[in-house]
């Protein structure tokens, strides 16, 4: 096993399910994916939990409050009720990698457990296609690096590495889908319709922003 691979299987017990529930809905959903980084803190996206009610931690269902968000960034901060929580963390070093265009990277995240069962972190591949964008979230512009790369639900909040150098270089925050269709006669067009998506991140800077303001 290579030394990338080494490094994903290492952060995936600290990839978190975060769960929450609607407050028009009597049960909790699979709301997105987290992140440990303290001994009873998980770092997620805003719009994971933003105006959610009853939000909880993984399989177990571990109860934990939002102590800080910002919708600027689309980033929260969740603090489990009582002691700490059961992941490993992850220490952010406090240089910030250097992002560059085309670099691999992964992602890792708990998209549809709705339908599948499994017991570890989905990671999906590709690259950085674009260094800097504004997209808008809960009717806020927040600016964030693009990916060429599958992006599914529920995998808001789950860390973004640079294969190169296994540094986690930002947070995943969702999926912008382009249709197309190819040009020539009407039967060649009905065949060559598809759907290419780009999943773009929350810069590292953010997340070094939001915990040095929170400690």
């Amino acid at each position: 096993m290579d030394a990338a691979n080494q490094s994903l299987q290492a952060l995936g017990p600290a990839v978190v399910q975060v769960w929450t529930r609607d407050p028009r809905a009597k049960a909790r959903t699979r709301s997105g994916t987290g992140l440990a980084i303290g001994s009873s803190e998980i770092l997620t996206c805003a719009h994971v939990v933003h105006q959610r009610q009853d939000i909880a931690l993984g399989p177990e269902q571990i109860p934990c409050d939002v102590i800080r968000i910002e919708l600027a960034t689309d980033l929260a901060i969740l603090r489990v009720k009582e002691g700490n929580h059961p992941y490993p963390q992850v220490e952010l070093t406090p240089d910030e990698p250097h992002i560059q265009l085309g670099a691999p990277v992964a992602v890792m995240g708990w998209p549809a457990l709705e339908r599948l069962q499994y017991e570890s972190p989905i990671t999906v591949f590709g690259q950085v296609a674009l260094l800097d964008a504004t997209v808008t979230v809960n009717d806020r512009g927040v600016r964030v690096f693009v990916m060429d790369l599958p992006g599914l639900g529920g995998m808001s909040g789950g860390p973004v590495i640079d294969m190169a150098t296994n540094a986690i270089i930002g947070l995943h925050a969702g999926t912008v889908r382009a249709r197309a269709e190819a040009n020539g006669p009407p039967e060649l067009r009905r065949l060559e319709v598809y759907e290419r998506a780009l999943g773009y991140a929350i810069p590292r800077r953010s997340l070094e922003a939001i915990l040095a303001e929170a400690s």
